[in-house]
């Protein structure tokens, strides 16, 4: 934390300002129809000190309730985390490290996290990143009657987004795995996951391993792939990269997640699903916004949202077919048991 110091004490008028400013506000019966509070972009002076990402970054680091937050600034970050359930950098399926630490492409800090896809995928490809809840030994679980906020920063390379991976692997790529409990598989009940389904470039999720997915009407078709302020109409021929009314992920743009997801009783329609979202420079929207979902039917005792998996995972790839190299960036991951305020930009 001594840079995070260093850099506050810039200015401490300033810093005071950013504090009040990026504090979170409470959520309240009405967060569901309305978008988390968001900054305006604001155009930065020549004056402007070049840091304030940085403030921004480190300010909702240090906000009420937040348990993890990574910014893949240190090399140290990226050393390999060992076996087990550790924090940090876990290897591809063939022992290589195809995360590293990229200092060029950023969003704040000397740099981000880059996952590299090499030709002939297989499914674990890249390796992944392990966040978990708290310290390992002394978690968080977000299980019955607790509410869990996530957001990230994500981009993606033209390569992932105009190559058809779902002629390499069963479906398309997976951005993220949040699941529960740990130690275990992540093929559980109490499992969330995006993923870009069948390549159709659009911001969609499932949950407990498949089904039901975050769609409307219980996943059966007239139904929306994407709610709230995007209003997304599945289709079998596909064809949404023109439809406005659907959020579809554009090429070498960094993008803004923000998940809350508030839990009722595992089993029944209580638990309330929210996810925004936006390209760099806008303000966030709800692209998931299911109340009233039936979440983890066949709990079991102790189940509880534990920790989350980074990784662009290409389930049943088999390593025979060409693909070309693609990259996928992470940066500014933040875990919360409170509302995350927004980025500024």
């Amino acid at each position: 934390m001594s840079r995070v110091l260093a850099l506050l004490l810039v200015s401490s008028s300033i810093a005071a300002f950013i504090v009040l400013s990026a504090h979170p506000l409470p959520l309240d019966s009405h967060r569901a129809a309305q978008a988390p509070p968001v900054q305006a972009p604001v155009q930065q002076a020549a004056t402007e000190p070049q840091h304030d990402n940085e403030l921004d970054f480190q300010t909702r680091c240090a906000a009420e309730g937040v348990l993890k937050c990574v910014g893949w600034d240190n090399p140290s970050d990226f050393s390999p985390a060992g076996d087990g359930y550790a924090d940090g950098l876990y290897p591809a399926a063939d022992g290589t490290f195809q995360g590293s630490m990229d200092t060029s492409v950023k969003t704040s800090g000397a740099g981000s996290l880059r996952f590299t896809i090499r030709p002939k995928v297989v499914p674990n490809a890249t390796g992944y990143w392990r966040a978990n809840f708290g310290q390992l030994g002394h978690l968080t679980g977000f299980g019955p009657h607790s509410t869990l906020y996530l957001q990230f920063r994500l981009r993606l390379s033209p390569e992932m987004l105009h190559f058809k991976w779902d002629t390499v692997s069963d479906t398309g790529w997976k951005v993220f795995i949040a699941y529960g409990p740990i130690p275990g598989p992540s093929c559980t009940g109490a499992q969330f996951v995006q993923e870009n389904t069948y390549q159709t470039n659009v911001a969609t999720a499932y949950t407990s391993c498949g089904t039901p997915p975050l769609y409307s009407n219980n996943g059966n078709p007239p139904m929306l792939i994407e709610q709230g302020d995007y209003n997304c109409s599945y289709k079998h021929e596909g064809g949404y990269s023109s439809n406005h009314n659907c959020f579809t992920y554009p090429a070498n743009t960094w993008i803004t997640e923000y998940w809350v997801v508030e839990i009722g009783d595992f089993g029944k329609p209580n638990t309330h699903f929210t996810a925004y979202i936006a390209s760099e420079g806008q303000p966030l929207k709800r692209f998931i916004d299911l109340p009233n979902f039936k979440f983890n039917s066949s709990a079991e005792a102790g189940d509880a949202l534990q920790t989350i998996l980074l990784q662009p995972y290409l389930s049943g790839a088999t390593g025979t077919k060409n693909n070309p190299a693609a990259y996928v960036w992470f940066d500014e991951l933040i875990i919360s048991t409170r509302p995350i305020a927004s980025p500024k930009i």
